[in-house]
C-alpha cells in the first residue's frame, strides 16, 4: 500500500516536471527502477529521517510565528522577506517528501539541500538591519562578495561529490591505497578539493587589506572565516584518507552550511546606531 502511495506520488512529480519543461529529469525519473524497491528497514536511517521532520515541524512553526509577527510592518520589504522564507520552506517540506519518495534521487537531493538556504537567506534579509557591521574600505566589501559567491559555488559542488561519493556504492571495493578514489572522481570533485585554497588565499587578502584599513571588525570577520576554511580543508583531507568517518561527514556538512550563511549575514548587514568600535 505504501509502496503504490509513494510511486503514485513520484509520478505526479514527474508529470509536474513535464509541465514545466524538464522533460529529461522526468524521463530519468520515470525509467528509475530503483524507485519501486523498498529500502531495507535501518534504525538509525529512520532515526535520522524522524528527527528530520521533528525539526522541519519546529522551523514551520517559529517561520508561521516570524509571518504572522511581521504583519505589524505592512506592506514592507520585511514583510515580504518573511513571506518569501515561508514559502521557500513549505515547498522545501513537500519537496523533502519527494527525495523520500524517490530513494534520494540525485540531483533532488541537491535542489532540496540549496532550497533550504532560501529559506534562510531570506530570513536573513529581514533581520540584516539588525547587525551593526560596517566594512570601513570600499576595497573590503566587493571581496566579501566574492568570497560569498566562491563558498556557496563550493558547497554546491559539496552536494553533487556527496552524490558522486554515492554513486561508488560498496566504498570497500572502490577504495584504492587505503584512501577514497578522489583522483578518479571527476571534475567536480577535483574542483570542490581546490577551491577552499583560493577562498582561504583570499581570505589572508582580506586581513591585510582591512588591517591596512585600520578596519578592526573586518580584520576579525576575514580571520574568522580563514580559520574555518582550514578547518573545513582538514576535515575534507580526514574524509579522504580515513573513507569518510561518519564524526566528519556530519562537521564537514554543518560547518560547510554554516559558511555562507556567516558571508551573506556580514554582507547584507547595515551600520546601525551602535558604536561599531565597542563591538
Amino acid at each position: 500500500m505504501f509502496l503504490k502511495k509513494r510511486v503514485a506520488k513520484v509520478q505526479r512529480f514527474a508529470s509536474t516536471l513535464d509541465k514545466i519543461g524538464m522533460h529529461k529529469k522526468a524521463s530519468e525519473i520515470r525509467n528509475n527502477q530503483a524507485i519501486l524497491v523498498p529500502e531495507e528497514f535501518n534504525i538509525y536511517k529512520a532515526w535520522t529521517e524522524y528527527i528530520n521532520r521533528l525539526f522541519g515541524v519546529l522551523a514551520g512553526l517559529f517561520s508561521l510565528l516570524f509571518l504572522i509577527s511581521s504583519l505589524q510592518f505592512g506592506r514592507s520589504r520585511i514583510l515580504l522577506y518573511v513571506l518569501l522564507s515561508f514559502v521557500m520552506l513549505l515547498f522545501n517540506a513537500w519537496l523533502g517528501s519527494i527525495v523520500v519518495a524517490t530513494n534520494l534521487l540525485p540531483g533532488l537531493v541537491t535542489v532540496h539541500f540549496l532550497f533550504s538556504f532560501l529559506c534562510l537567506f531570506f530570513g536573513m534579509l529581514a533581520l540584516g538591519s539588525h547587525k551593526p557591521f560596517r566594512f570601513q574600505s570600499t576595497t573590503l566589501k566587493p571581496l566579501w562578495v566574492l568570497l560569498f559567491i566562491l563558498v556557496l559555488v563550493e558547497v554546491i559542488l559539496g552536494t553533487f561529490a556527496r552524490e558522486t561519493v554515492e554513486g561508488l556504492g560498496n566504498l570497500d571495493s572502490n577504495v584504492q591505497n587505503g584512501m577514497l578514489p578522489y583522483q578518479s572522481m571527476g571534475l567536480k570533485f577535483t574542483l570542490h578539493r581546490l577551491l577552499p585554497g583560493l577562498v582561504w588565499i583570499l581570505s589572508l587578502l582580506g586581513i591585510y587589506l582591512s588591517r591596512r584599513a585600520a578596519d578592526r571588525m573586518a580584520s576579525k570577520a576575514f580571520a574568522i572565516l580563514s580559520l574555518l576554511c582550514l578547518f573545513q580543508i582538514a576535515l575534507g583531507a580526514v574524509n579522504i584518507v580515513y573513507v569518510l568517518p561518519a564524526w566528519s561527514q556530519v562537521i564537514h556538512i554543518v560547518l560547510g552550511s554554516f559558511l555562507p550563511l556567516y558571508l551573506f549575514y556580514i554582507h547584507i548587514s547595515k551600520p546601525s546606531s551602535i558604536n561599531t568600535s565597542q563591538v
